[in-house]
């Protein structure tokens, strides 16, 4: 039994499944070309923040905006990218707190080869989950491309994000908190770069993650009296 996540893994144990059978293994991805694809923050500059997933209220896009008018215009900007058709009730919700704010932007779906793209126009992602999450893959590519995370302080998150080194986090749900942490990297811009510097060598290696795959199966089918795993298999 795999998981991404020591919070996964823990909660697996909770619900009964034996430990000894669980294997904690973080996603790998792709080269993608996202390595130092970001500029940190300037002062003089407003701060590109920016959010990448579904809209739909367990992801607390609605908590995000609403830090955001607490965020003067010159301050910093918001991007928010996600398509509104799985949710077009909350979709239409979170477009009327947007408005009249032009530094709050609904930006809809791209296509994710433009994804590198993208994040070269961000200074910063945020994480706003209401709701657990395991492992965001996003948050690997905001990584790769040496763009800090805020996230909120729940489920695997923490883990993801490790405070004060790659990014910061904030209590969920809570605007108030969210936007403080905002307000702290609108003051100091430098530490954008610092988290920039900390994520230089950070690679969610692909053929890692396969190796230790296919050395699990390998363990396995030996285990079993199969034989090793051949390249066919």
């Amino acid at each position: 039994l795999i998981s991404p996540s020591q919070f996964l893994l823990e909660t697996y144990v909770r619900e009964g499944y034996p430990r000894d059978r669980l294997v904690l293994l973080e996603h790998g991805l792709p080269d993608q070309g996202l390595s130092g694809t970001a500029r940190s923050g300037e002062p003089g500059h407003p701060l590109r923040v920016g959010y990448i997933g579904s809209l739909t209220r367990h992801k607390g896009v609605h908590v995000l905006i609403e830090a955001f008018r607490h965020i003067p215009p010159g301050q910093a900007t918001l991007d928010v990218f996600g398509s509104p058709d799985a949710f077009p009730a909350y979709s239409a919700g979170l477009q009327q707190m947007a408005e009249g704010r032009p530094h709050i932007r609904l930006r809809g779906a791209f296509e994710h080869d433009r994804l590198g793209e993208v994040l070269r126009g961000l200074d910063l992602l945020v994480v706003p989950s209401l709701w657990y999450e395991n492992s965001p893959v996003v948050i690997q590519e905001a990584l790769s491309a040496q763009v800090p995370v805020i996230a909120s302080r729940l489920g695997a998150l923490p883990e993801k994000v490790k405070e004060g080194v790659q990014g910061l986090l904030f209590e969920p749900g809570d605007v108030e908190s969210l936007a403080g942490v905002l307000r702290t990297l609108i003051a100091d811009p430098s530490r954008l770069a610092v988290f920039r510097e900390n994520l230089r060598d950070y690679r969610p290696d692909l053929a890692a993650h396969l190796a230790s795959i296919t050395a699990l199966y390998g363990s396995l089918l030996a285990a079993s009296g199969s034989g090793p795993l051949s390249s066919s298999q």
